[in-house]
């Protein structure tokens, strides 16, 4: 599932020119949090992982 909400979320912000900070406010963590979980290095967690699948999909 994380691949998967990775390459999500990295193809809905290459498509719509949305940025990390947009992200990170709307769900509530910190851009470089955003940053590292886009290039593979850090994971959400489940909750912080489920905001971001909510908000994915309020946006698309």
């Amino acid at each position: 599932m994380t691949t998967m909400l990775r390459n999500r979320l990295n193809e809905y912000m290459r498509t719509h020119g949305t940025t990390n900070v947009f992200i990170a406010r709307s769900i509530g963590v910190s851009d470089s949090l955003i940053s590292r979980f886009r290039k593979g290095e850090r994971n959400l967690g489940e909750k912080r992982a489920q905001a971001l699948e909510k908000l994915l999909e309020s946006l698309t």
